[in-house]
C-alpha cells in the first residue's frame, strides 16, 4: 500500500508539473502592445496540438502593415528534429485560390477580360453538358464565387505522382454534365478555379506557375512561395498524421491547391487587402478591385442561407471581431487558414503540417482577433 501511494503522489508531481498555466489577464492593455496576445496564443497552441496531434504549425499575426507576432511550434521534420519556425514552407492548399482569383481581377482590369462574359469567351474548347436548358453562362464571376454550377472536382488523376498538366481537363469535360445551373446554390468547385487557370494560360500565353511568380507573387516580396505539383526544398515541412511521417503526393489541380509559402509570405498578401490593394506603395490590385471581390456576391441567391460569399473570399461576422473575410486550405495533411478584419486592419494566417483532430486551427485564429481587436481598440 505504501508502494503504491508514493507512486500515486509522483504521479500528482508529474501530472502537476506538466500543467500550463494561463497567463495573467492584465486590467489594462497599452494599445499596441502584444505581449499578452503572445503569451495567450502560445499556451493554447501548445495545449491544443498536443491534444489534436499536429506535429507542427506556425502563426503570424498582422496589424496593418507590420507582423506584430510569428513563430513556429512543434516540428518541420521530426526526424531530423527541425523545428518548425516563421520561415518554414507549408502546402497552403486552396489559399491558393484567392491569388488565382486575383490574378484574374488584374486581367480584368488590364480590359483583357470580362468576369461577368461566359468562360467559353476565353476557352473556346470548353464545354460541358446541362440538363436545364434555361441556364444562363458559366463565367469567371459565378466560377469565382463558387456558383457556377460546375462539378466540385474531376478525381480521376487529381492525386497522383505524375498527374498531367491540368490544362488538359478541358477535353473530359466535353462528355460531363453541370451539377446546378449557374447562380442557383452555392457548391465549392476546385474544378471552376482550375478552368480558371487554364484561361489565365490562354490569355497571357505563360504558364500559369511561372506567370503568377513573376505577377504577383515576386511584386509582393513573397520570396519563398511558389506553385507547383508538389513541395521540396530546404524550407519545406514534412507531412504527418497521427504522428507518422505521410507523403504529400503530387496535384494536378494547382490554381485550386498549388501554392507552397510560409506565413511570412501570406503575410505579405494580408498586408496588401488591408492597404487597399498595395504593396509598399505600388499598387497589386486597385481599391475598387479590391472591394468588389470582397462584397457579398450572393445575396440574391435565395438558397443560400447563411453563407456569404465575395470573389475567392468568405465572409462572416464574428462576435467581438467584426465583418471578416477568410479561405482556408486542405490538402492531404497539410492545413491552413488565412484571415482579414478589414474594419480593424488585422490579419492572422495559420498554417499546420498535420490535420488536427478538432478544432485547433479555427480556435486560435478567432482567439488571435479577439485578443488583437481588443488591444487595437484599448
Amino acid at each position: 500500500m505504501k508502494t503504491c501511494l508514493t507512486c500515486f503522489s509522483a504521479i500528482l508531481l508529474l501530472l502537476n508539473g506538466c500543467s500550463v498555466s494561463p497567463p495573467l489577464k492584465p486590467d489594462t492593455v497599452a494599445r499596441g502592445d502584444y505581449s499578452y496576445l503572445k503569451a495567450e496564443l502560445t499556451r493554447l497552441i501548445e495545449q491544443k496540438m498536443s491534444k489534436q496531434d499536429v506535429e507542427g504549425l506556425s502563426i503570424a499575426v498582422v496589424d496593418d502593415q507590420q507582423i506584430v507576432w510569428s513563430q513556429g511550434f512543434g516540428y518541420a521534420d521530426q526526424d531530423k528534429q527541425i523545428a518548425a519556425t516563421p520561415e518554414t514552407v507549408y502546402r497552403v492548399g486552396s489559399i491558393s485560390k484567392l491569388f488565382t482569383d486575383t490574378l484574374v481581377m488584374q486581367l480584368a482590369e488590364q480590359g483583357k477580360l470580362d468576369i461577368d462574359q461566359s468562360l467559353q469567351s476565353y476557352l473556346p474548347n470548353f464545354a460541358i453538358k446541362s440538363r436545364f436548358p434555361d441556364a444562363g453562362p458559366i463565367t469567371p464571376r459565378n466560377i469565382m464565387s463558387h456558383h457556377s454550377g460546375l462539378p466540385g472536382d474531376r478525381g480521376n488523376g487529381m492525386w497522383t505522382k505524375h498527374p498531367v498538366a491540368f490544362s488538359q481537363l478541358i477535353d473530359p469535360l466535353k462528355d460531363e454534365y453541370a451539377a446546378y445551373p449557374p447562380n442557383r446554390i452555392w457548391a465549392y468547385s476546385n474544378l471552376g478555379i482550375t478552368l480558371l487557370g487554364t484561361m489565365l494560360e490562354r490569355l497571357t500565353g505563360q504558364e500559369f506557375s511561372s506567370y503568377a511568380d513573376r505577377q504577383l507573387l515576386k511584386p509582393l516580396g513573397m520570396t519563398n512561395a511558389a506553385f507547383s505539383l508538389g513541395i521540396e526544398g530546404e524550407l519545406a515541412s514534412k507531412a504527418y498524421k497521427n504522428d507518422q511521417e505521410q507523403t504529400e503526393v503530387a496535384l494536378r489541380d494547382m490554381p485550386a491547391g498549388g501554392l507552397n509559402a510560409n506565413v511570412l509570405d501570406l503575410s505579405r498578401f494580408i498586408a496588401m487587402v488591408l492597404a487597399d490593394g498595395k504593396t509598399n506603395g505600388r499598387p497589386i490590385l486597385k481599391p475598387e478591385t479590391l472591394h468588389e471581390m470582397l462584397r457579398q456576391q450572393n445575396q440574391d441567391v435565395a438558397l443560400d442561407v447563411g453563407t456569404k460569399t465575395g470573389l475567392g473570399w468568405f465572409l462572416t461576422s464574428k462576435p467581438g471581431i467584426g465583418d471578416v473575410a477568410a479561405h482556408g486550405g486542405a490538402t492531404l495533411f497539410h492545413r491552413s487558414l488565412l484571415t482579414v478584419a478589414p474594419e480593424h486592419k488585422l490579419g492572422v494566417v495559420v498554417l499546420a503540417n498535420s490535420p488536427p483532430t478538432g478544432d485547433l486551427i479555427d480556435k486560435v485564429t478567432d482567439k488571435a482577433l479577439k485578443l488583437a481587436v481588443a488591444i487595437k481598440t484599448g
